[in-house]
């Protein structure tokens, strides 16, 4: 029959390259799980912003209304965000484990020889934040080191357009790497929906004039 003429089997065909497309179909899935943290990474940082450090009006509306429960909020997601962005840029390695992180992509792409240097340059840009808030994450946030609380030094300040800096670059490199494997770019640098924090702050508005015109501000 045809099935046994002459020509390569199929079977062995297909093992010709497996070993190199099961890798890159490996590393896209790893990649769209990373892709998946540093975007809601970008959602934390971005409620923040819209909480905490949008203007005045907002500081006070969030005041009149539940001014110790937004001054927890603000604590825990300063706090949560730098773990956050400990565990993005990570080595990439933690023994023998591997580690789904900036270092750890940069290391697989060089092993299938896909590393440029524009993946290079973005990946160091990242990792540039992560040593702003190293000494903080280490003393203050993941551990609570003696000497830092009693002298009341978490070090490493850094200035909100330094943390602007670090999503900016986090998105250029998902972006370059995402066009690197075959999955392309994908903007999340703004990801506004029903029920957002927008809208908390809108029905919070609302509650406020409420309650001014029935005379009880």
């Amino acid at each position: 029959g045809l099935m046994n003429g002459p020509g390569p089997k199929p079977a062995l065909m297909s093992c010709c390259v497996t070993d190199r497309e099961q890798k890159k179909s490996q590393l896209q899935d790893d990649f769209l799980s990373f892709r998946k943290d540093a975007k809601w990474c970008r959602v934390v940082f971005n409620n923040h912003q819209a909480l905490f450090d949008t203007d005045e009006a907002t500081s006070k509306l969030l005041r009149q209304s539940a001014w110790w429960f937004f001054d927890d909020i603000n604590r825990m997601s300063q706090e949560y965000h730098i773990v956050l962005v400990g565990r993005i840029t990570d080595r990439a390695k933690t023994g023998e484990h591997e580690n789904l992180t900036v270092d750890g992509l940069v290391e697989s792409l060089r092993s299938l020889e896909l590393l440029d240097d524009k993946i290079e340059e973005h990946a160091s840009a990242v990792n540039v934040y992560r040593n702003k808030i190293e000494h903080s994450r280490n003393k203050l946030v993941v551990h609570r080191d003696t000497d830092s609380i009693r002298t009341e030094n978490g070090g490493g300040d850094h200035l909100m357009a330094d943390v602007q800096a670090f999503h900016d670059n986090l998105s250029a490199f998902c972006d370059v790497v995402g066009t690197a494997i075959g999955v392309g770019p994908l903007d999340f640098s703004h990801a506004p929906g029903e029920g957002d924090v927008l809208d908390l702050l809108s029905l919070l508005k609302k509650h406020q004039q409420i309650k001014q015109e029935l005379g009880c501000a």
